[in-house]
């Protein structure tokens, strides 16, 4: 590049992706370039792909390397899997209970339904749903075509999620538990943080916190008022105040 003159836009991009690129030994190439050998026979409506990568590989243009792994997600944390199966059990236990009140819960089931998550930001979480759900057929209940929510909903499940944990028996609920539940979801609190969420997990999962509610706040978080604290220990229930001693 002379002196004095701007980098190109598609240079500059070279030189950051030369950074984060695949590193790929010689032996990997090799096997991967059969692989897309045999794939190119195998899938013909995919053939020029496949031959592409195949260039690629062979003549070690590292710096495209990093396109023959696009398909491939980041993935979830066995945290963040574990959260999204907690949640799902919770709204299964919500149907159930629902369906066993015969009308004791004064509230819409559609109210206490699993709304999916949002495709935007809680992609991950919105897949790990639909494999779980339609791959794998687990929580039939649970089962619909659409699991996209259109908005972000993580943040009110895990309020329910510190609700449901307050139960007495979180599989079998009583109609006051589910109305307890349902209520969180529509609360209009602000979004607890992330940081905040995840200093709980040693506790167990689901991991225990809100802003409002009586538990200890680990270091640096934001103190409940005095108020909020009496209210959160006035619904405890003796179950859980068992358990954390």
């Amino acid at each position: 590049m002379l002196p004095g003159r701007p980098t190109p836009a598609w240079c500059a991009a070279g030189e950051v992706a030369a950074e984060q690129m695949m590193q790929l030994s010689k032996i990997d190439r090799i096997l991967l370039a059969n692989q897309y050998r045999i794939l190119e026979k195998l899938d013909p409506a995919n053939a020029e792909i496949y031959a592409s990568n195949c260039k690629v590989l062979e003549s070690g243009f590292s710096l495209n390397y990093a396109a023959l792994d696009q398909r491939f997600k980041d993935g979830l944390t066995p945290e963040q899997c574990s959260e999204t199966i907690q949640i799902l059990l919770m709204f299964e236990a919500l149907h159930h209970g629902y369906v066993r009140s015969k009308g004791a819960v004064e509230a819409e089931i559609e109210s206490i339904a699993f709304q999916g998550f949002d495709g935007e930001s809680e992609a991950g979480l919105l897949a790990y749903a639909a494999y779980l759900i339609h791959d794998e057929g687990r929580f039939p209940v649970l089962d619909r075509e659409h699991l996209d929510s259109g908005k972000p909903m993580l943040a009110f499940y895990r309020r329910m999620l510190w609700e449901w944990e307050k139960s007495a028996d979180r599989y079998n609920l009583e109609a006051g538990d589910i109305r307890r539940i349902e209520q969180a979801r529509s609360a209009e609190e602000e979004p607890v943080a992330d940081a905040v969420w995840r200093a709980f997990a040693p506790r167990g999962f689901p991991p225990p916190v809100s802003l409002s509610s009586g538990i200890d706040m680990p270091p640096g978080a934001p103190a409940p008022t005095t108020e909020s604290r009496k209210a959160g220990e006035a619904k405890r229930t003796p179950a859980i105040r068992k358990r954390q001693e």
